[in-house]
């Protein structure tokens, strides 16, 4: 028995961790060597993926928002983090409210760049950015509208956004004691070239 409860319930709580993966698929015809290819990537924290879609941070059931490209093509296995998935989307959401989605400026890859720095102080590989820094340097000069005929038209709840600046928001929000455990190992890869449609 304990005589002094106190002293019995404030032992200090281990944390729970959640595993993070990152998965990848790409968007449009499989990439010719040396050529940039466009990817629609997520994270997932445990058995929940999280993605950003026009209907702003999504959660469902682990890679289903990549089944419409017939994926995921790649499963990063990323590490180990103490933020829960309820502490993540309350974190997430004011960056990427509904509504605010456009493929250049605020995409799923701003989104998964984010989740992974708020769950492991971590960003999205370079490689799975590039096709969206071209864009927004293009979209500058009014290349993308050009290339796609008109098809492409700025969303003015995406105007101004900056991941650099949503990452330095974060940071300040973060507590000192956010744990992690970076690992950074593909668990999955799935090497079946397909040709998909956008």
């Amino acid at each position: 028995g304990c005589s002094h409860p106190v002293s019995c319930t404030s032992r200090p709580v281990k944390p729970l961790w959640h595993r993070v993966q990152l998965a990848v698929s790409p968007i449009g015809r499989i990439s010719v060597p040396n050529m940039f290819q466009a990817y629609h990537t997520s994270i997932a924290l445990g058995e929940i993926e999280y993605c950003f879609t026009q209907r702003g941070v999504v959660a469902m059931p682990c890679f289903q928002s990549h089944a419409r490209v017939k994926g995921p093509n790649q499963v990063f296995e990323m590490g180990l983090t103490d933020i829960s998935s309820e502490r993540l989307v309350a974190i997430m959401d004011p960056f990427f409210e509904p509504g605010s989605y456009d493929i250049l400026r605020k995409n799923c890859n701003s989104f998964t760049d984010c989740a992974l720095f708020v769950l492991l102080g971590e960003r999205l590989q370079e490689e799975f950015r590039e096709v969206d820094r071209l864009g927004l340097s293009a979209d500058k000069l009014g290349l993308i509208r050009l290339l796609t005929m008109c098809d492409y038209t700025p969303n003015p709840l995406a105007q101004g956004f900056d991941t650099d600046l949503v990452l330095q928001a974060v940071a300040k929000r973060q507590p000192s004691d956010v744990s992690y455990s970076p690992a950074g190992m593909l668990v999955i890869e799935n090497t079946q070239p397909e040709w998909i449609q956008t």
